[in-house]
C-alpha cells in the first residue's frame, strides 16, 4: 500500500542492496544534555522555554522536553548517528545549489550571491525533537537566538523491513522528494516569495534554495509501520538558518558569484567561499 503523510509522500519500492549501520544513540543523549544544559548566545544564556523565542506564544519544540522519543512511538523508534554523514548531507544540498545558482536549472535564473551551506549542531538537535514525535508535522516553533527564522523540511519514506535501506539512500531521496518540487514554480517566486494554494507541494524546494541559508542540521529515524508491520518508516528533518519571506526574493538574481565578496567556493562555483560573512535573518 501507498503510505501517505502529511507533508511530503513516498511510494514503496524495495532496494536490493542490504545495509548495517552503527547506532550511538550515547552520543544524542550527551548532545541533549549539553545543549539543553550549556549554550549561549554572547552572555545570554539558553531558555528553550523563553517567549521571545517564539511569536504569538507558539510552544517550542525543545521546551521542556525530555529528549526520549513520543509515548505513540513503537518501541523499535531509533535515532540514526548522522556524525558520518554530516559531509554527505551538506554535499547533497550544495550541489543543488550550486546547479540552480549556476542557472543549469530550466526556468530559473542565475544567483548573484548564494551561500554554501554548513553543518550546526545546534540546528541538528532542534531537528532530531521534531522526527522523535514519530509523524511528519512542521513544529510550531524551533528557532533559536542565533536563528530566529529557522526553516524546515520534512519527509517521510517507507521500505519493506526485509529489504532495509542504507541512510544515503534515505538522504537521497528526501532530497530527491524536496528538489523535485521545482516544476511546480519559476523565478517568479524566486524574485518574491509568494504562496498559493499547492504551497506545500513547493515550499521545501524553495527551503533549499534561500541564498542566506548558511546553516543546516538534519535528523533522521526509523521504526516499524504500526500498522503494516512489514515496513520499515524513514523520517527526516532538515532544520535552517532561515526561511522564506513574503515579497521577498528567495535569492538575488544576478551572474552566478558576482556579489560574493570573497569569490566564488572552488568546489561549488556558482556559490559564494565558505569565508563570505551572511545575515541568516530578516532584521
Amino acid at each position: 500500500p501507498d503510505i501517505i503523510f502529511s507533508i511530503t509522500f513516498a511510494l514503496s519500492s524495495s532496494f536490493s542492496t542490504m545495509f548495517s549501520l552503527t547506532i550511538n544513540l550515547l552520543y544524542f543523549g550527551l548532545l541533549l544534555l549539553a545543549i539543553s544544559a550549556v549554550s549561549s548566545y554572547g552572555q545570554r544564556k539558553l531558555d528553550w522555554c523563553d517567549p521571545a523565542l517564539c511569536p504569538n506564544g507558539k510552544w517550542h519544540v525543545a521546551c521542556d522536553h525530555n529528549g526520549r522519543f513520543g509515548d505513540n512511538c513503537p518501541e523499535d523508534a531509533l535515532l540514526y548517528d548522522l556524525r558520518s554523514y554530516r559531509e554527505h548531507i551538506l554535499h547533497e544540498h550544495n550541489k543543488r545549489r550550486n546547479f540552480v545558482a549556476l542557472g543549469q536549472l530550466p526556468g530559473y535564473y542565475p544567483a548573484a550571491r548564494m551561500a554554501t551551506m554548513v553543518w550546526d549542531e545546534e540546528l541538528a538537535y532542534l531537528a532530531s525533537l521534531n522526527i522523535k514525535m514519530c509523524y511528519v508535522d512542521h513544529d510550531d516553533c524551533n528557532n533559536s537566538y542565533r536563528f530566529p527564522t529557522v526553516g524546515q523540511n520534512l519527509s517521510g519514506v517507507d521500505r519493506r523491513r526485509d529489504l532495509d535501506a542504507s541512510v544515503t539512500d534515505i538522504i537521497a531521496m528526501s532530497m530527491g522528494l524536496w528538489f523535485g518540487e521545482y516544476p511546480l514554480i519559476d523565478s517568479n517566486y524566486i524574485r518574491s516569495f509568494r504562496v498559493s494554494s499547492n504551497f506545500e507541494k513547493y515550499g521545501h524546494f524553495a527551503e533549499m534554495m534561500i541564498d542566506r541559508n548558511t546553516h543546516v542540521g538534519c535528523a533522521m529515524s526509523r521504526y516499524t509501520h504500526p500498522t503494516y508491520p512489514f515496513l520499515y518508516i524513514y523520517n527526516t528533518a532538515c532544520n535552517y538558518a532561515s526561511k522564506y519571506a513574503l515579497e521577498t526574493p528567495v535569492y538575488r538574481v544576478g551572474e552566478p558569484a558576482s556579489e560574493c565578496e570573497t569569490g566564488p567556493n572552488p568546489n561549488y562555483p556558482g556559490l559564494c567561499s565558505k569565508r563570505e560573512k551572511f545575515n541568516p535573518n530578516y532584521d
